[in-house]
């Protein structure tokens, strides 16, 4: 058994286990990919930059902004509230 552990693709195991986001198996690795070599296969992880990482990096950006625009919103809130009454 390896001591590396990669993303599972979720394909090897019936059934998948939800808990279970791992695998120690290069060849079951969602972020894999096999190149076939003369000598040994090699592995190649897959960049993560097609549209839905993008989208996910979008949408955590937007989640950021929007905290920070509730937390303004309550600070001024507060701010109000002390000075006004």
């Amino acid at each position: 058994m390896s001591n590396i552990l990669y993303v599972c693709d979720r394909k090897e195991c019936t059934p998948c286990i939800p808990e279970c986001k791992y695998t120690s198996n290069i060849l079951q690795a969602k972020n894999f990919k096999r190149y076939p070599n003369k000598s040994e296969p090699t592995f190649i992880e897959k960049n993560n930059t097609g549209i839905s990482y993008r989208v996910g990096q979008l949408i955590g950006i937007v989640l950021s902004l929007s905290a920070c625009l509730c937390l303004m919103t309550f600070v001024i809130w507060v701010i109000f509230q002390i000075f006004i009454f």
